[in-house]
């Protein structure tokens, strides 16, 4: 029976060991998904939130030189017209 407790003692802190081990492994992965983030977060801040806005901005005055140019056609066939 003394030997039977012994065993079980130690395979107790065989599991605690594994236990430990398994921690490790985890922390490492969460500071390298961490570290993952901030690399993401890098590429988003500094090249795709950029990239975003210049698109929509060639998109916006793209379409405010496509108003200019049909209001200003338009005002000059209403001058045309009224002035015959």
């Amino acid at each position: 029976m003394g030997k039977k407790g012994f065993l079980s003692k130690k395979s107790k802190e065989e599991l605690v060991q594994e236990k430990e081990v398994k921690l490790e492994i985890m922390t490492k992965e969460v500071e390298n998904l961490e570290l993952l983030v901030n690399i993401i977060n890098i590429i988003v801040c500094h090249y795709e939130i950029p990239r975003f806005k210049y698109e929509k901005m060639n998109n916006y005055f793209s379409c405010l030189k496509q108003a200019v140019k049909a209001e200003f056609e338009n005002h000059e066939f209403v001058r045309h017209f009224l002035c015959k």
